[in-house]
């Protein structure tokens, strides 16, 4: 997560991100899930990674959460990221209970084991 604000910021996107999503009213967020981790091959595991949006409008919602995975996409690897590789394309709604429109997409991301 601390990978994905730095590079919103550093676009001079305001939008908060984190795991769990506040009591949401307006404004945008990307709540970012970890959707399971199947083995590969040790020490590699690729974990699905689901980045939803939250903002006002459904056009927002869809470059917000493009923007995030494209993002991830370009994630150069580090001590515990191999990279990543596309996963499931957008897909929209709207949340009823606080009008906030969503967008989502996957990203399937190389994780490094450790040595225990």
């Amino acid at each position: 997560m601390d990978y994905l604000t730095t590079q919103l910021d550093a676009r001079g996107e305001t939008a908060g991100v984190g795991i769990d999503v506040p009591e949401w009213s307006s404004g945008e967020f990307v709540q970012v899930a970890l959707d399971g981790t199947p083995t590969v091959r040790p020490p590699l595991w690729i974990s699905q990674i689901r980045l939803t949006a939250y903002a006002e409008g459904k056009t927002r919602a869809k470059a917000l959460a493009n923007l995030a995975g494209a993002l991830l996409l370009a994630h150069p690897g580090d001590g515990s990221c191999a990279g990543c590789l596309p996963g499931p394309g957008l897909i929209t709604t709207r949340d009823d209970s606080t009008g906030a429109e969503l967008a989502s997409v996957g990203v399937r991301m190389k994780i490094r084991g450790r040595s225990l």
